[in-house]
């Protein structure tokens, strides 16, 4: 599930992921700091 800065980026968002990791016993959540959202991507995700 992705987290996209001010669109899913809510708290409670957040900790179900957490929640849903630690249930399926996975051992880390890995972050991707990296998503840009120039030129096309932009309008994709917020229009």
């Amino acid at each position: 599930m992705p987290v996209l800065p001010f669109m899913t980026s809510n708290r409670d968002d957040i900790i179900k992921i957490i929640h849903e990791t630690h249930a399926n016993r996975e051992q880390f959540i890995f972050p991707y700091f990296a998503l840009t959202l120039c030129d096309k991507q932009r309008n994709y995700y917020y229009f």
